[in-house]
């Protein structure tokens, strides 16, 4: 009985290491995370959030052509002079498709598309001299630099979570078995 007895006080010590172990790694990941929360949450520098604005305008302008070429290009109509001259000198409005790309009733509609496509560097710049009016706050880490420590903090959490994980299953295979 009293082999029973040690093998238990082992197995109960053995146990109470591998948890200590798990809430160690734990506080580890919890300490990462809040790291990572924090440059994640830090404020951008104006340049910073430009760079986010300009791709944004360009991903949301970047339709327009392709559109225009489908819709509009293929319909041929825009080549022929015979239509542009009958509407120029009946005074009427071409039927070229500025602010929508389309084909029937073209120019009716504005699609944002259309919109960034033609005034993006304008509402950029506006946009910007709108900020630079603001309050900003000092930012944190350049772009580059926490987007590096943002990868280099998740690797670190991934390895310390599969870490973690592998005690826990081991402790709970021991437990179970």
């Amino acid at each position: 009985m009293s082999e029973i007895k040690s093998l238990l006080a082992q197995m109960g010590k053995a146990a109470n290491e591998v948890v200590a172990k798990i809430r160690g790694l734990d506080e580890q990941i919890d300490a990462l995370v809040t790291k990572r929360n924090e440059i994640a949450d830090a404020p951008l520098a104006k340049s910073d959030l430009m760079e986010y604005v300009r791709e944004d305008i360009k991903r949301r302008a970047e339709s327009f052509p392709t559109r225009l070429k489908m819709k509009w290009a293929r319909d041929g109509r825009h080549l022929n002079f015979i239509n542009h001259e009958r509407v120029l000198s009946g005074g009427g409005v071409q039927m070229i498709p500025y602010l929508d790309g389309e084909v029937a009733n073209p120019g009716i509609a504005f699609k944002p598309d259309a919109f960034f496509w033609m005034f993006g560097e304008l509402i950029e710049k506006r946009f910007e001299d709108a900020i630079n009016n603001l309050y900003w706050p000092d930012p944190g880490l350049p772009l580059a630099d926490r987007r590096g420590a943002l990868e280099k903090l998740n690797a670190e959490i991934d390895a310390l979570q599969a870490e973690r994980d592998e005690l826990a299953e081991e402790l709970q295979g021991v437990v179970v078995e």
